[in-house]
């Protein structure tokens, strides 16, 4: 029994024995390892030696690619690999040292995706077969510098723009600006300008590192030059260009309604931006309203609203408080005092307060009794005519034109001479009249611009409130104009058949070319052998020249048919049109309009068109004598036009109801760009309108041909009028600001639509 149990524990040892070599086989694996070499010094050279921190792996000295005994050194200031042999290390340099691991015992060891450390700091590891190649660099110089700043901002001090370091390890010494020309700045005193280029430079300071000719620098992450760099000390610049506070307000303009003698003080304040005003606190014996304060600087007293301004008295006007919107300030300098400048109605004002809560006040000079506008007169002189000598006796009709010292000139423009008394007009030539000598009466003065017509046409205006000298240039004359023509036709009657054969005076330079009728109902032209009904027709006779003759322009040409007068204009191709408006069997509705009236024809177009233009004021009347409303007018229009429906439904106007029944033709109107509002979001449907308005309104609804956007508001609009013939009969002179009658309004919009 015993031998049995020696004999199993001897077959478990040589068992157990036997697993010996397998376990022997299985390789360590190396996952870290250490390294320890002497640190660079300056002056000394580089040592080829390394300490292991363990027995499993050592450097392998093999001295091939640039290694000595396992080990090599490189420059990374100097950009080289070190001699082993000569090259010492120098201070502020960094240096890399690369050594080569194998495994002690290859055969029982190996790598196994291991960390590096040299000297206790973590190196880099590069596998190579079954060795690894570890780097490690020693740092003691700055790579690059990084400064920050502000770019400087206008009417700001250098010294509100001074840089900081986000290098670790780097100090901010000393920093200056400097401007375009090279002029060191005061940091207290000068002062950034707008769009001008300035110069930041830097010096910084490090202990521990060293800059060396190698280090870069960056300004608000921008290269920067480095100017020097040396040791612990370097210095480097960047150009910056001023700019505006995006946020500072640097103008502020403020318009009210300037005092006039005899006027109540206006509280009522715009502005050329969006601005907050409130009232501020005031004393018992002063008084403002919505910011705004009147202040007699005769008197010493407040006004209140209903007192008036007086003749000879100076006032000031203060607004405020006043806040600008949200984020906004005015324009400050460096001691926050305000550099931003204010208006009132263009004058220079003064500014009181902070950057965002300010008064403006504003001095107005003293008032005088204002003298009356001169706006507008017309001149009435004889045209060139062929062989005709020139007139120098030009009536000037106008109220408060003092005409006393006239002085009539003309001159031929091609031979650059003046005409005298015993010249004669020639064909081809433009001729130029100028009257000089026109003054205004006493308690008047010219206007900016007055508007001045010679026979009905614009003529050029130079000099100022006291002294005027007005020219106008004539059209070179043809060899023959034809100024007049005149027309005989059969008078159209219900249920005759149409005449389409008129005839011209004998001997005239004119022949008829065409007769054509149209018929307004039918909205068709007649051919021969239709009947004249009871409905509307227009006749259209165009004219030809003769014997080498023209046609004058619209204003000069006249027309009559049966000896009354036709509407007459000269064509582009050089034709002629006369055109007559008929209404036959249509009675006319309106006590207050005879056939005689040189609106008739167009009272009766306007009542019997379709859509209807207008019925009337009531009671069998037209009003053609009453001035026509923005109401009326812009529903006249919108009439004319077929009634179309308004695009938006928005209302932008406080006093205009869906119930007014000139509702969508003021939207119409107003969303065209034919009519805007008068302020403060109205549209005042019951205030009258001038001339000129109305001329201004056909003018967009024709789409504003031929516009130049020159001179007057109306300027381009009367223009348009005159070489259209829409006004031409109405009055002697045009007269824009004078108000326009229903019967003109209704005559120029008939004229305009019956071409």
């Amino acid at each position: 029994m015993m031998k049995k149990r020696v004999l199993s524990i001897l077959l478990c040892l040589i068992l157990c024995c036997s697993l010996l070599p397998v376990t022997a086989l299985a390789a360590e694996k190396i996952t870290s390892v250490s390294l320890t070499v002497t640190a660079p010094a300056h002056g000394s050279l580089p040592t080829y030696t390394a300490a292991c921190g363990s027995g499993s792996y050592q450097v392998n000295t093999t001295n091939i690619g640039g290694f000595t005994n396992g080990i090599k050194w490189y420059d990374e200031s100097a950009q080289r690999q070190m001699d082993s042999s000569s090259d010492t290390f120098v201070s502020g340099h960094n240096y890399t040292v690369t050594i080569w691991l194998e495994p002690t015992d290859p055969d029982n060891s190996a790598f196994a995706s291991p960390t590096a450390a040299v000297n206790g700091n973590s190196a880099s590891i590069e596998p190579t077969g079954e060795d690894i190649i570890v780097s490690y660099t020693f740092v003691y110089s700055f790579d690059a510098v990084a400064a920050v700043v502000e770019v400087p901002i206008a009417g700001k001090i250098p010294d509100d723009f001074k840089p900081s370091l986000s290098t670790s390890g780097v100090n901010l010494y000393a920093y200056d600006w400097f401007d375009d020309d090279g002029n060191l700045m005061s940091k207290t005193l000068s002062t950034f300008q707008s769009g001008q280029t300035y110069r930041l430079k830097v010096r910084a300071t490090a202990q521990e590192k060293s800059f060396t000719n190698h280090t870069t620098a960056t300004v608000n992450g921008e290269n920067a030059t480095v100017e020097e760099a040396d040791g612990s000390n370097i210095l480097f610049y960047r150009d910056f260009t001023a700019v505006e506070d995006a946020n500072a307000i640097k103008a502020v303009g403020l318009y009210v309604e300037a005092p006039a003698v005899g006027e109540a003080p206006s509280y009522e304040v715009s502005s050329d931006m969006s601005l907050q005003i409130t009232n501020r606190q005031m004393g018992s014996n002063e008084y403002s309203a919505n910011g705004v304060a009147w202040y007699d600087s005769d008197t010493h007293t407040y006004l209140k609203p209903a007192d008036t301004f007086q003749s000879g008295h100076a006032y000031q006007v203060s607004i405020g408080w006043i806040q600008l919107p949200s984020g906004k300030k005015l324009a400050t300098d460096s001691f926050d005092t305000i550099t931003a400048t204010a208006t009132v109605n263009g004058g220079n004002a003064g500014i009181s307060g902070s950057a965002v809560n300010f008064i403006v006040t504003y001095a107005f000079p003293a008032l005088t009794a204002e003298a009356k506008a001169v706006k507008i007169f017309s001149v009435a002189i004889d045209a060139p005519k062929l062989g005709a000598a020139p007139d120098f006796t030009a009536e000037v009709a106008g109220e408060g034109v003092d005409a006393s010292e006239l002085s009539v000139i003309w001159s031929d423009n091609a031979a650059g001479k003046t005409l005298g008394g015993s010249d004669k007009f020639a064909a081809g030539k433009k001729y130029t009249v100028t009257l000089s000598g026109l003054k205004p009466k006493a308690g008047y003065e010219f206007s900016d611009n007055p508007l001045v017509t010679f026979n009905g046409e614009a003529a050029e205006t130079e000099g100022n409130q006291n002294k005027l000298i007005v020219s106008y240039t004539f059209a070179a004359l043809a060899s023959n104009t034809i100024e007049t023509v005149a027309l005989t036709l059969a008078a159209p009657k219900a249920g005759e058949k149409a005449s389409f054969s008129a005839s011209v005076p004998s001997g005239a330079d004119y022949a008829v070319k065409s007769v054509e009728w149209f018929c307004d109902e039918d909205n068709a032209s007649m051919k021969t052998g239709d009947a004249y009904g009871k409905k509307t027709y227009i006749l259209n006779v165009t004219l030809s020249p003769k014997n080498g003759c023209s046609f004058a322009n619209e204003t000069a040409l006249k027309g009559t048919l049966n000896g009354e007068p036709a509407q007459a204009r000269r064509l582009d191709n050089g034709n002629a049109l006369v055109t007559k408006y008929f209404s036959l069997g249509n009675p006319n509705p309106f006590t207050d309009v005879k056939e005689s009236d040189y609106y008739y024809d167009a009272v009766l177009w306007a009542y019997y068109a379709e859509p209807q233009v207008t019925n009337g004021i009531g009671n069998n009347q037209f009003g053609p004598n009453s001035a026509v409303t923005r109401g009326q007018a812009m529903t006249f229009l919108w009439r004319a036009a077929g009634c179309p429906e308004p695009k938006t439904a928005k209302n932008p106007f406080a006093d205009i109801k869906e119930s007014d029944y000139w509702y969508k033709a003021i939207l119409w109107a107003s969303e065209n760009g034919i009519a805007n509002g008068t302020g403060n979001g109205n549209y005042s449907p019951n205030m009258t309108c001038s001339r000129a308005h109305i001329v201004t309104f056909l003018y967009r609804t024709a789409g504003e041909p031929n516009k130049t956007g020159s001179g007057l508001w109306y300027g381009d609009a009367v223009n348009w009028a005159n070489a259209n013939a829409l006004t031409a009969g109405t009055a002697e002179t045009f007269n824009p600001s004078a108000d326009c009658p229903r019967g003109d309004m209704v005559l120029y919009l008939y004229r305009q639509l019956a071409k």
